[in-house]
């Protein structure tokens, strides 16, 4: 270093040597825990202070593992426990030591468990989603218990199929992985179902797929036959129609309310009216011109398994007449109207807030859906309602008033339909 005095005398220079001096911090560490690790699995983590850059070391550590100078904690740990570890970290101001917990699993702790397998659909006429899992023998672990279990969440809702235990029986068709079921509706066929086994003491495992998964994986496959491959379109289409019909009517959005299903065919006018000349023959014939029935209507709820509605409306003079019944004889409800399906016995009307009463028939299957139901109303007169759930497709089809989207969507249920059938007829069902 050089320093230089001038004055109006002259100058002078002198030459000097300054030396400066680092002060260094003592360290401070602040790694507060250390994850955990996993027998035969490669480890690495870097320990962290503040101060002057320390030089690392480290006593404790399961076998496998070492601590380098520069603070890495690394290595593939051979046994499995919980370690207490005490990190040093040291320069030349000082040292400070910590202690901290280093948990190694074991394989078995973390890899023998339960595991989904495969998927499939149920075919049989309704639609359902089966979630196939191999349940490994794990000690302290009883599958038939009350802590294990299986629940569904169908796009974010898990109220439904909640919680479902296992069943031994419910296997695939090897005999070799257990089965569980979600059913879906029409309109959930593209929705994510996501599965959550919980075994053991609050384990899961879990698994998100879609009916739509395994019809995209069937119609892709070239060893699918035709008829699946079939079936698997029209169950596409059945559910992008039915999604644009429903949407409509019960106002919720496509895509954000459930996720949309895409079509496999487009359909068109002529689509419609080729089906509205196959579905006549399924047209509702009653005669209720001699009753105490002023109106008669009929409707479908199109869930993993159709409901057909029928509704009847007693004339009021009817209901005047039936109120002021002084028999000791209860008719149906005491008002008189009764409704017995295929020469049963059991009265299915039941009264409705609005006055009406609907006698419905449940759990119709895909394939059932062209079956012919005789119900027989008593209500002043008596008379039979030859009825099914395609008598609604005839309905809307046949109607100058209803909208694209229904008469697609009852296109779409008609096609559903008639695959299915050819479906179960390739299979001997």
């Amino acid at each position: 270093m050089r320093i230089t005095a001038t004055n109006t005398a002259g100058s002078s220079t002198e030459t000097f040597t300054l030396t400066i001096k680092t002060i260094a911090v003592a360290p401070t560490i602040t790694t507060t825990s250390l994850p955990d690790g996993k027998v035969g699995e490669s480890y690495s983590v870097t320990l962290s202070a503040t101060g002057t850059t320390p030089i690392w070391s480290a006593t404790g550590l399961p076998s496998g593992l070492s601590c380098s100078s520069a603070g890495k904690i690394s290595g593939t740990p051979t046994s499995a426990g919980t370690f207490n570890v005490t990190v040093t970290a040291k320069n030349m101001a000082g040292s400070t030591s910590k202690s901290l917990t280093l948990t190694v699993n074991s394989v078995e702790d973390d890899e023998v468990r339960p595991e989904f397998k495969t998927q499939s659909l149920l075919l049989s006429g309704q639609i359902g989603l089966n979630f196939y899992m191999d349940l490994p023998k794990i000690s302290g672990v009883d599958y038939s218990g009350k802590n294990c279990y299986m629940e569904f969440d169908v796009n974010g809702d898990s109220t439904s199929n909640n919680p479902q235990p296992y069943d031994p029986e419910f296997m695939n068709a090897k005999k070799i992985y257990y089965g569980f079921r979600c059913y879906l509706n029409s309109i959930q066929m593209a929705d994510s179902v996501k599965a959550t086994f919980h075994y053991g003491n609050g384990k899961t495992v879990t698994k998100t797929y879609s009916a739509k998964n395994y019809m995209d994986t069937v119609l892709g496959l070239s060893t699918s036959s035709a008829e699946s491959k079939a079936l698997m379109s029209a169950m596409v289409d059945y559910g992008h129609y039915m999604q644009l019909y429903l949407s409509g009517i019960r106002n919720w959005k496509i895509g954000v309310d459930h996720e949309e299903m895409p079509c496999a065919n487009v359909y068109t006018d002529s689509d419609i009216e080729e089906v509205r000349a196959k579905v006549k023959e399924y047209a509702a014939v009653y005669d209720i011109s001699n009753s105490g029935i002023e109106k008669l209507t009929y409707s479908l709820v199109l869930d993993s398994e159709t409901a057909l509605n029928i509704y009847l409306k007693p004339s009021t003079e009817y209901m005047s007449t039936k109120n002021g019944n002084t028999e000791t004889e209860e008719v149906g409800d005491g008002t008189g109207i009764l409704a017995y399906l295929n020469g049963g016995t059991e009265n299915l009307a039941v009264l409705q807030p609005d006055g009406r009463y609907r006698v419905q028939i449940s759990g119709i299957s895909a394939h059932l859906l062209g079956n012919m139901y005789t119900l027989t109303v008593h209500a002043g007169g008596t008379f039979d309602v030859k009825i099914s759930a395609l008598s609604f497709a005839d309905a809307i089809l046949s109607s100058s008033t209803t909208s694209a989207a229904a008469k697609k969507g009852v296109v779409s249920l008609y096609r559903y339909y008639t695959a299915t059938m050819s479906y179960r007829e390739s299979k001997g069902l």
